[in-house]
């Protein structure tokens, strides 16, 4: 689904209070009393990770088996209904942001339960041509040099599998970036009913 500016802010503006709710909630000591200087120099939040996924090199070089592909440096995983597709163009706006083939693959949650290869994943994003990377073996045995570009997909029925995270790490490692998106449940809920089931009766969304 899509959302309205002000309705994306407000979103992220909620996510930002739950954030601090949460962190000054545990182990919180009424008693202590800490200096402002002290408290000024304490980060509110914890850095954030700045590197890029696979050391900046997703795509596979020769002799690899999947020479010239190129693996997804984040997935947006739901949840359904709330604004994920939104996300999903609001990324790839980006000028370093490369759109998959395939917005939705859905392959950690039906294709690889089918004994698909993980070659079949990888045909649905851009290849190494596409990052300026190149495909064949690096000279020397060199480093395969580093590209800001990324891809990624968003299957929002990720987040609700049992197995998807686990098919995630296994192939991608710890690397890839999980993008979550929430919504109100109740407007969520709501939004799915109209687009999954009336949608199928044939009845108006409205």
């Amino acid at each position: 689904g899509t959302f309205s500016s002000r309705t994306v802010v407000l979103m992220v503006v909620k996510l930002l209070l739950l954030t601090l709710l949460l962190l000054a909630a545990p182990g919180v000591d009424s008693s202590a009393h800490t200096s402002s200087t002290e408290s000024d120099q304490t980060p509110l939040l914890p850095p954030y990770d700045t590197r890029l996924p696979y050391d900046g090199s997703p795509c596979y070089a020769s002799p690899s088996e999947y020479s010239g592909l190129c693996r997804p440096s984040y997935l947006i995983v739901g949840a359904g209904k709330a604004g994920t597709s939104s996300m999903y163009y609001y990324l790839n706006d980006h000028p370093d942001v490369l759109p998959a083939l395939r917005k939705q693959t859905h392959f950690w949650k039906y294709d690889v339960e089918e004994g698909k290869p993980f070659r079949h994943y990888l045909s649905n994003f851009p290849n190494s041509t596409s990052f300026g990377q190149p495909s064949h073996a690096v000279p020397d045995g060199g480093p395969i040099p580093r590209t800001e570009k990324v891809t990624g997909e968003s299957s929002p029925g990720y987040l609700p599998h049992a197995r998807a995270a686990s098919h995630v790490r296994k192939a991608l490692g710890a690397d890839v970036k999980i993008v979550v998106v929430v919504r109100d449940p109740v407007g969520r809920a709501l939004s799915s009913y109209r687009y999954n089931y009336l949608a199928m009766v044939g009845v108006s969304r409205r």
